[in-house]
C-alpha cells in the first residue's frame, strides 16, 4: 500500500502503525499523507485501521482530499477508534446490546 501511494505522489509520508488489542483482536492503525497528489492535484490524508478479526480481515479508513482541520483530526480519530469486531458466537468478544 506503502509502494502504491508513494507511486502517486513523491513526496508521500507513511507513519508508523500503532499496534494494539480491542475487544480482544489483534489492530493496526496509521496514517498516510500526500502534499500534492500527482492525479488531483490536491493534499490527500487518509488514516487506516485494520483489525485481525476471528474469520475475517477488516479494514476502514478515512481520506481527505484537503488538509483536515484539527476538529475533523479529533472527530474522524474519535470515529476510528470507536470502529470495533465483534461477534455474537464468542462471550468474550460479543457485540454491544442491539448490534447483532
Amino acid at each position: 500500500m506503502v509502494q502504491l501511494w508513494s507511486g502517486a505522489c513523491a513526496n508521500a509520508v507513511a507513519g508508523p502503525a500503532t499496534q494494539a488489542v480491542e475487544n480482544g483482536y489483534q489492530i493496526a492503525f496509521w496514517m498516510m499523507s500526500c502534499p500534492l497528489n500527482n492525479e488531483t492535484g490536491k493534499p490527500e490524508t487518509t488514516w487506516f485501521k485494520a483489525i485481525q478479526g476471528h474469520d475475517s480481515f477488516y479494514v476502514v479508513q478515512k481520506a481527505f482530499k484537503f488538509d483536515p482541520s484539527k476538529d475533523q483530526i479529533v472527530q474522524w480519530t474519535r470515529y476510528l477508534k470507536a470502529v470495533a469486531v465483534c461477534d455474537t458466537r464468542l462471550k468474550a468478544r460479543a457485540c454491544p446490546s442491539g448490534l447483532r
